[in-house]
């Protein structure tokens, strides 16, 4: 389990606290999170805990730097083709992989690429930032956050900043 969490979330986080010495007015930092943010999944449970704190990151670092004009968003994919499902998954579970979503397939991934490129292009996407974008085949995300879990997202935000050294910015 904290092979997951320092892979899928420690590792965006320090490679987001260094690259900001080296951003300037107009950068941009996209992170990759998943549909599994918002809709859990019970076989993955650690996987999911870390791409919600992902959404928390982003949207929380997206407030820390909207002074300094450095955008922060997020790309949230359904299903897609890429080497780890069948290196990770049953062979029943690869070939049903994207079933689930009213397309009925997962994407391939140059269907999620110009999601990355809307955002990494300020020119198109200059008003955009705390937010993630959902490529997932027409799955509709149905967003639900009582004060409660909110109040304990930002709890395990502060926590993990306090991890990685302090405020984010101060890098």
């Amino acid at each position: 389990m904290k092979h997951i969490y320092v892979m899928t979330l420690m590792s965006g986080t320090y490679l987001c606290r260094h690259a900001l010495k080296h951003m300037r007015k107009g950068s941009s930092i996209i992170n990759s999170t998943s549909v599994n943010a918002y809709n859990g999944n019970p076989e993955a449970l650690d996987y999911t805990a870390t791409k919600g704190a992902i959404v928390a990151f982003t949207r929380g670092l997206s407030q820390q730097l909207v002074s300094r004009g450095i955008r922060v968003n997020a790309v949230a994919p359904g299903p897609v083709w890429t080497p780890i499902q069948p290196a990770s998954k049953s062979g029943e579970l690869v070939q049903n992989l994207g079933c689930e979503v009213p397309m009925k397939r997962a994407a391939q991934p140059s269907e999620i690429a110009p999601c990355y490129l809307f955002l990494a292009t300020c020119q198109d996407s200059s008003y955009y930032t705390g937010q993630v974008l959902h490529p997932n085949g027409a799955s509709l995300i149905i967003l639900f956050m009582p004060f409660t879990v909110t109040t304990v997202l930002k709890v395990c935000l502060h926590i993990l900043w306090l991890f990685v050294g302090g405020e984010i910015v101060n890098a």
